[in-house]
């Protein structure tokens, strides 16, 4: 991952925050930045370093992703226990994929107990708590 310290002008805020898993996503840019790359793992190998078997509370946001990260967490056979997720679900997130990850949570034993235009929680229902 690639982590840009920036000045930011006055006139350019939107600039606060810029990163990407791409070395020269904003080489329009570059005149603003300091590039520093960010050692980074995906989840699961995060899980499994670490052993993790529970999680009381996943929440993330991968920029219209998200149904697609936790389907493929969902799915995994080594998965943890997931207590509550609250993932982003707005105009950005493919329509297919977030039917698809509705599905899924019902079918593991969770309840969306709030959705929004922005997001999605859902707590398991199930007993299996260590």
């Amino acid at each position: 991952f690639y982590f840009s310290e920036s000045y930011i002008p006055e006139d350019k805020p939107w600039l606060r925050g810029c990163g990407s898993i791409f070395p020269n996503q904003n080489r329009n840019f570059n005149e603003y930045q300091k590039r520093t790359v960010v050692p980074a793992i995906n989840i699961r190998s995060l899980f499994q370093t670490y052993d993790v078997k529970e999680v009381d509370y996943l929440k993330f946001d991968v920029e219209g992703m998200d149904s697609r990260l936790l389907y493929s967490l969902l799915t995994w056979n080594k998965c943890p226990f997931i207590k509550t997720v609250q993932f982003e679900a707005n105009i950005k997130t493919n329509q297919k994929d977030l039917e698809l990850v509705k599905s899924a949570l019902i079918e593991k034993g969770f309840e969306i107990i709030k959705e929004t235009k922005q997001d999605i929680i859902a707590e398991n229902r199930t007993i299996e708590t260590l």
